[in-house]
């Protein structure tokens, strides 16, 4: 019987949470006549946690390679030699798995293990308990390369810094891998009326912008009274020039004198200089590099 401790230095549990471990046991046994005449013997492993909890035992049987006495006469005088020199000795190395899929768990960590061989009889020279665990994708190739999955790592990584620092110095040095020609870039707008109701909107603030002066009325005090409604109309309608031409037009005989300022005339490079700005305004600038800003 073997109390083994699966804890490193007593502190740190060698088991991961999750992981898959096979279990194995070798067994150096003599090719004793003891041993030949034993047959079958079993092997029980026991695991068990902080508490002295066990959480799984497995029982497995194992037994000598069978030789033939011819076969041992022979062997003898073939490896004689060797066998004189202590360099061979006539032994076996036996090998029983235990767990084959063995998963520690977190609320109960294994924290060792219990062996046992149930004979009494049985002759052993060392016996060893191997511990494989399974590993999938890149811990796999860690582990079972760790030479080449080093070189590959290392070359990998420096050429994709390699990569990035060139596109770097091309982007900040050189304006870019390929410069861009120079491309005046025109904006559509939306809708063709968008653009009408923005330089009429324009022209509209220029006229009254010019007509700004306050108007001023002069009634006579002779006019009638039967005529409130037509003077509040007519006060309504002179906001804009039109308004004027027309009160003017529809009533020549009317005695009420209107003092009206000299209202200049709107030049029409205005609405060329207001339809020069619009057109500005559809368009981006251009400068050299790989940006474009409007």
């Amino acid at each position: 019987m073997a109390n083994i401790s699966l804890l490193k230095n007593g502190k740190e549990q060698v088991l991961m949470y999750g992981q898959p471990y096979r279990f194995s046991l070798e067994l150096e046994m003599p090719e004793s006549p003891v041993n030949e005449q034993l047959g079958m013997f079993m092997i029980t492993m026991s695991c068990y946690t902080k508490d002295g909890k066990t959480v799984s035992t497995v029982s497995r049987s194992a037994m000598l390679h069978y030789r033939s006495s011819l076969l041992q006469i022979l062997s003898t005088l073939v490896f004689s030699p060797m066998l004189l020199t202590g360099l061979s000795e006539q032994k076996q190395l036996i090998e029983v798995e235990l767990f084959s899929d063995y998963k520690s768990d977190s609320y109960q960590p294994t924290i060792g293990a219990v062996i046992e061989i149930q004979s009494r009889r049985v002759q052993i020279y060392s016996a060893q308990l191997r511990i494989h665990a399974y590993f999938t994708g890149i811990r796999y190739l860690l582990y079972n390369f760790p030479l080449t999955s080093a070189v590959i790592g290392v070359a990998s990584n420096f050429t994709f810094l390699s990569v990035i620092v060139l596109f770097s110095y091309l982007q900040f040095i050189w304006g870019g891998l390929w410069p861009p020609e120079q491309v005046r870039v025109q904006v559509m707008m939306g809708d063709t009326t968008r653009l009408q109701k923005r330089r009429e909107e324009a022209r509209r603030r220029m006229r009254t912008t010019a007509s700004a002066p306050n108007l001023k009325y002069e009634k006579d005090q002779d006019a009638p009274a039967d005529q409130p409604a037509e003077t509040e109309q007519t006060e309504g309608a002179l906001d804009t020039l039109g308004a004027i031409s027309s009160l003017g037009e529809s009533s020549p005989n009317e005695e009420n004198h209107l003092n009206v300022p000299h209202v200049p005339e709107i030049n029409t490079s205005d609405d060329a200089e207001l339809e020069k700005r619009a057109t500005q305004d559809t368009s981006l600038r251009q400068r050299h590099g790989p940006w474009m800003r409007l």
